[in-house]
């Protein structure tokens, strides 16, 4: 009987995240075509700032509610969730006002820099933006309510949908600093629904009991910062050593590439949205149906992408021109790269996920700061040697060697936990 309710919130989240991603890989399908590569290149450089951000509210905030939420009493997760969105919400407005000082005070002592503050601007109302809806969609999975996701995407899609149609009726030009604002705009539309939909109890929200959670997920989310951290070092590191030794062109080329794994790549959220809170809940109940569940979805993930692979080099010669036009040529090599990243990010995921069930934060970040050194010094030697498809491999050095050291602690805890249910 729990298999259809499982069965059912993996279905949601499919269709959820088909909508949240398929909106992202649409955006990025027309970008890819109507921005020159070196615009391209620069959304590219915007959007993984934005991931990087996000990445941090998440390891700070919504990871940790994710894992604590069981823990709390059942008439407080309401209100729990209403705290840590008030935290939120202070942390974003302190980085927007963080942000518009540093460009204030940079344009003042460094003109030059002035004509950056508007694609700066624009960049951090993306990140914002994303990081704010993201809230709303990873409380709606941990109450175990994923329609509710399913509103908050749908909402951000027919927004983005909406403003990518004014743009193209009007005819307006077209820049990486505008695809960022839409950006922007669409996922507070989703953010605006989202609370709407949920109606968590703010007026229930003390200062102190604010405080008292933000003490309570600092004491996870400083290592889940470290290590959401360093994996944004290494698995972006592409695209920052390739800006630094070919540009924003370079990027746009690397990302244009990238396009051809991203239909499977999108699935890897859905997933782990929905284990994760059921990941957190075994660990308190049942280790060994955690341990059972990381393995077999591991296990399927990397199935399924070796199958999407094959088909995608099989077919690459039609599938190319379809999806990115004739600017970029020679881009199978790139694919390639990109296809052996795909299965390592899988495997990788796989563990960590599992490590952050089991609230292992600091031992993630540690082995994460090794990976990432490892990532970032090959990319900048196989860059000078192969270009891009040197910087590609690099990212799938330090994912596989992330992958190892993951997997290693993950049977290592299962071997304590075996030896200890046999003395009980």
């Amino acid at each position: 009987m729990k298999s259809k309710p499982l069965a059912k919130a993996f279905s949601i989240s499919l269709l959820n995240q088909a909508v949240s991603s398929g909106t992202n890989f649409a955006l990025g399908l027309f970008l890819v075509r109507a921005l020159t590569p070196t615009e391209f290149g620069v959304y590219g450089i915007g959007f993984a700032i934005c991931l990087f951000y996000s990445g941090i509210g998440n390891a700070l905030f919504l990871t940790q509610m994710v894992v604590h939420t069981h823990e709390k009493a059942e008439a407080d997760r309401e209100p729990y969730a209403a705290r840590i969105l008030s935290a939120l919400t202070i942390f974003c407005l302190i980085t927007a006002l963080l942000v518009i000082l540093f460009i204030e005070s940079v344009t003042f002592i460094t003109p030059i820099f002035n004509q950056y503050s508007n694609i700066s601007i624009s960049i951090a109302a993306a990140a914002i933006g994303y990081l704010t809806k993201d809230f709303f969609v990873r409380y709606a999975y941990t109450a175990k309510k994923e329609i509710w996701a399913l509103f908050v995407n749908i909402m951000v899609a027919v927004t983005l949908v909406s403003l990518m149609a004014f743009q193209y009726y009007f005819g307006a030009l077209f820049s990486s600093q505008k695809a960022l604002w839409y950006f922007a705009t669409s996922n507070f539309a989703g953010a605006i629904i989202g609370f709407i939909i949920t109606q968590l109890p703010m007026r229930s929200v003390k200062l102190g009991k604010i405080v008292e959670d933000t003490k309570e997920v600092w004491h996870g989310g400083r290592w889940a910062i470290g290590g959401v951290s360093v994996i944004w070092a290494q698995t972006q590191s592409y695209n920052y050593v390739t800006a630094l030794f070919l540009g924003p062109a370079g990027v746009g080329y690397a990302n244009a590439a990238r396009m051809m794994i991203t239909p499977f790549l999108m699935l890897t959220p859905a997933i782990n949205q929905v284990t994760m809170p059921r990941l957190a809940e075994y660990r308190a109940k049942d280790k060994s149906k955690m341990f059972k569940m990381g393995f077999t979805v591991t296990m399927l993930q990397l199935i399924g992408s070796s199958c999407y692979i094959a088909f995608i080099l099989f077919a690459s010669a039609t599938i190319i021109p379809i999806m990115v036009g004739n600017k970029y040529q020679n881009l199978k090599p790139l694919i390639l790269g990109w296809s052996m990243v795909l299965i390592l990010q899988l495997l990788r995921d796989g563990a960590a996920t599992l490590l952050q069930a089991m609230k292992l934060f600091r031992i993630i970040t540690l082995v994460n700061t090794v990976s990432a050194v490892a990532a970032i010094l090959s990319s900048v030697v196989l860059m000078k040697y192969y270009g891009v498809v040197g910087a590609i491999i690099a990212t799938g050095i330090g994912e596989l060697l992330l992958a190892i050291m993951l997997w290693l602690i993950v049977v290592k805890e299962r071997r304590e936990f075996l030896k200890e249910a046999l003395t009980k």
